[in-house]
């Protein structure tokens, strides 16, 4: 059977570093004046710890009753890949580039599964679209509403809030599904 099988000669050209973050914009490096995408502060991953990670997502699919297809495996090849975060507009362009018949239907509910099983989680960044990235990276995010910089932070940030929140309400908040948005160091000075 097709996709039953680990791919160990999956062609993983396709997950050369890119750009990420084209719902943003790209400020420029004080340090070297060139530019970064806010988002990318993810160290690239080994191909081999790439393909294992696949390989487990794809496993926990199949556990769950569901096919493995070219599509729904370049959706996780790409999740695995990213650099940062990946609005679903981006992530359908790129298993397009890999599986250009794939269909968009397919696409979303790979993610809703991927979500439901706890491997991918999205946040809304602001008033923009919701972006995607591996749940084993939770970090909370801080977005400028002049700029649009995104930064990421460590969820201890909002421990406090979430404290509160369970203490006095007995309210569980998943905070670092929205972004907190107000004005960068270097907005706020100007």
């Amino acid at each position: 059977m097709r996709g039953l099988a680990p791919n160990l000669h999956a062609n993983w050209s396709h997950l050369s570093p890119r750009a990420s973050c084209s719902h943003q914009r790209r400020l420029p490096d004080d340090r070297s004046g060139t530019s970064q995408c806010p988002t990318s502060g993810r160290t690239r991953r080994s191909l081999s710890a790439m393909s294992d990670r696949v390989e487990r997502i794809l496993a926990d699919l199949r556990r769950q009753g569901e096919r493995i297809t070219p599509a729904r495996r370049t959706v996780v090849e790409e999740l695995v890949g990213a650099d940062g975060h990946l609005t679903a507009d981006e992530l359908v362009e790129r298993v397009h580039e890999t599986v250009p018949g794939a269909h968009l239907a397919t696409i979303y509910r790979t993610m809703d599964v991927l979500e439901r099983l706890g491997v991918v989680e999205h946040t809304h960044l602001g008033h923009g679209r919701a972006v995607y990235h591996l749940a084993d990276d939770v970090h909370a995010h801080l977005v400028c509403e002049s700029c649009g910089a995104v930064v990421q932070v460590s969820p201890k940030l909002l421990a406090g809030v979430e404290r509160r929140a369970r203490e006095e309400h007995g309210f569980v908040l998943r905070a670092h599904h929205f972004a907190l948005v107000g004005r960068c160091r270097r907005c706020k000075s100007a």
